[in-house]
């Protein structure tokens, strides 16, 4: 046995050193994990790699994407094969390192082959390249652990010019999906790929729906005597300009998809095996359930200490390995160890419901497609999120388990707009619409007060206070959470020092939370030296509705192919009063100013009476999106807004004597400042 073993070591090194593949099913183990090298699979049409047609301008000239896969006779094999040309320096870095990811729960990885065409000749790097597996968890910060594994892999000696190629294939899928299939694929990238082949292999007695979207082509269908094969060629793909600032679900990239499941309902069925009520058998719940029906004075005191409790006290958590993907533990088990994921928190709260007589179920959701889910195929592949809906007194409500934060009322808590749900319950046939109420749109309004009473030459004392509700109150009580009042107030003082360049902080900000209505209100208080602007023998006064810029804001692609999204539901309003040390008469044009258009609007402003000066702004979005035809319009609208925004008022010809003497003050003042400084520091 030993010395079969290094015979078998030496040939594989000398394989390996002279450049000719050598294939096994033996495993390999790296980081504790184990892959294959094994021959590409015979089922596999082998598709031809181009010869390079010109040089693009991309780091990486990408000639062939190849995915395959075969669903036939109860197998899940994804194959995949990527051709590139390294067409400078920058793109050596990118080729040379390879990623790839799979889930040792359920699956399987095989590495077929690592070619380096160079010129004339052909280098298999398949055994000599560097390959290490490891596990990356890129959800570790947000508290979920899923078990995939990165096969990384590292070519030796890449050169510009050259040509790498490599394949593998990924064997299985998550058993908690059952006999159903559902996949899709990608039919345009944000590069240009010369050639792309796609194709999926499934049982003859076993079609696939299949669905186009974006683009106007269909697959190729052909039958064998047991299979069905659905393919799709396409050359010349050039690359999609990424415009960025789309709407919520929305995706430049035509792809097509495929799904076994016939109907949402069809989904609900599979979802109902997993998500069906559970009887909890831990003693130390029933107790809490108890103690909490004792406790609460009705109903509504009952589910809003449930919610609290939920969201709160149970830590975000998920092990989403195998099957706990998509199966939610017991309600006992999750109450007892007091952390879990979104389906555990959904089902916790949903047993404490259940227990005080609430009709309450999982809600299915996606945080990245929200309204667009209804466009796709029917599988459970949409869906990265669950929720709670109840019915109470004939009002439907839904409550996300993961929230923190969310403190008040049940009727004052905010409802994120998923927009679409598939609820799991018995007879539901369809998707859900989940309307947001218009008293959970993101509120934020500011108020700021000037108070020059002292007279112009002494400090100006500011006053502010902003309330944040729903939504809006809920992220800063984390934002709060996660800092001092100290490093909040800095926070708040940077803000203004944009403007006011002598601005100190009187004393640190204070906080008032509602929790009943769901408001945050902060208050400040600051003093600003050389408050007023000195400018062609003016004096300036700011009245800037600082707080609208990061709403009203400009896309980075104004020429669009694509819709434009807007921060739905939103609304901010900032009031700015300055108080003079006497009066002043003023006199304003365009006032009000209203500038509005079918997506946003915008209102201000300007009063004064006797001392004091106000200014308000107000800003509202009115839908989630907007053609590409209507985004010149928009940003047309939104530099007006930024230009009324960014208000200042000045005292001019007619100006009071106090203001013309204070006027000559500071120019002299300002004069003897300059003098002063040019003596000290003589050339």
């Amino acid at each position: 046995m030993i010395k079969t073993s290094i015979i078998r070591i030496l040939f594989v090194v000398l394989m390996a050193n002279s450049g000719i593949a050598f294939a096994s099913d033996e495993p390999l183990t790296s980081g504790g994990f184990q892959y294959s090298i094994t021959p590409i699979p015979d089922w596999v049409l082998e598709q031809a790699v181009p010869e390079p047609q010109k040089e693009l301008s991309q780091g990486s000239q990408y000639l062939l994407s190849d995915e395959q896969l075969n669903v036939s006779e109860g197998r899940y094999d994804s194959f995949s094969r990527v051709a590139q040309k390294v067409t400078t320096e920058q793109s050596l870095e990118q080729a040379s390192k390879l990623s790839m990811q799979f889930n040792p729960e359920f699956q399987t990885f095989a590495l077929h082959k690592i070619l380096v065409k160079r010129g004339a000749t052909t280098l298999d790097l398949t055994r000599t390249s560097k390959i290490e597996l490891f596990q990356r968890e890129e959800q570790v910060n947000n508290n979920i652990y899923d078990g995939k594994v990165t096969v990384f892999i590292v070519i030796p000696d890449i050169r510009v010019g050259d040509i790498v190629e490599y394949a593998s294939t990924t064997y299985g899928k998550n058993p908690v999906f059952g006999d159903n299939n559902f996949a899709s694929f990608s039919l345009g990238w944000g590069v240009a790929v010369q050639s792309s082949f796609m194709r999926l292999v499934t049982d003859l007695d076993r079609p696939l729906e299949y669905r186009v979207h974006k683009h106007s082509g269909e697959p190729v269908v052909n039958k064998t005597a047991t299979t069905i094969e659905y393919s799709w060629a396409q050359k010349d793909n050039l690359a999609i300009l990424d415009e960025q600032g789309y709407p919520a679900g929305f995706t430049p990239y035509p792809f097509i998809e495929f799904s076994e499941f016939n109907s949402w309902q069809s989904v609900i069925d599979w979802a109902l095996i997993h998500y069906k009520q559970q009887n909890s058998a831990s003693k130390i719940l029933q107790q809490y359930v108890n103690e909490l029906k004792a406790t609460s004075k009705d109903k509504f005191e009952y589910i809003e200490t449930a919610i609290k409790f939920v969201q709160n006290d149970v830590r975000y958590f998920g092990i989403e390995t195998g099957q706990n993907s998509h199966i939610p533990s017991k309600p006992g088990e999750v109450f007892e160890r007091r952390y879990g994921d979104c389906k555990d928190k959904t089902m916790l709260l949903n047993y404490l419901l259940t227990e005080q007589g609430i009709e309450a179920y999982p809600a299915l959701i996606s945080m990245q497609s929200r309204g667009t889910i209804a466009d796709n195929l029917p599988s459970p592949g949409h869906f990265d999120h669950v929720i709670s809906y109840f019915i109470v007194d004939g009002k439907e409500y839904w409550i996300d388990g993961t929230r923190t934060f969310q403190l008040g009322k049940l009727d004052n808590i905010g409802v994120s707009s998923f927009e679409q749900a598939l609820v799991i319950r018995p007879n539901q046939k369809s998707l859900t619409e989940l309307k947001t109420q218009f008293k959970h749109r993101s509120q934020t309004h500011v108020h700021e007060t000037f108070a020059a009473t002292g007279g112009y030459e002494d400090d100006v004392n500011l006053t502010m206070s902003i309330k944040f509700h729903s939504h809006e109150a809920e992220y800063l009580r984390g934002a709060l959470a996660a800092q001092s009042i100290t490093e909040f107030t800095k926070h708040y003082l940077d803000f203004y020092s944009k403007h006011f360049h002598g601005i100190s902080v009187v004393d640190d900000i204070k906080v008032v939370d509602d929790t009943v209505n769901n408001i945050v209100e902060l208050t400040g208080k600051f003093k600003i030296a050389e408050f007023w602007h000195i400018e062609n023998n003016r004096v300036t006064t700011p009245l800037y509705g600082e707080f609208l810029s990061s709403y009203a804001q400009l896309p980075s692609t104004i020429q669009r192919k694509f819709p434009l999204g807007l921060y739905h539901h939103s609304e901010v309003s900032q009031q700015v009063d300055i108080i003079f040390p006497e009066t002043v008469e003023w006199t304003f044009e365009n006032n009000p100013l209203t500038i509005e258009n079918e997506s946003i609007k915008y209102v201000r402003d300007i009063s004064f009476e006797k001392e004091r000066l106000t200014v308000k702004h107000h800003y509202e979005t009115k839908q989630k999106s907007m053609p590409p035809a209507s985004v010149a319009g928009y940003v047309r609208d939104i530099k007006k807004i930024r230009d009324a925004i960014y208000l200042s008022v000045y005292n001019g010809k007619n100006a009071s004597t106090s203001i013309r003497s204070v006027l000559r003050n500071l120019l002299n003042r300002k004069l003897s400042e300059q003098a002063g400084a040019e003596q000290n520091n003589p050339e």
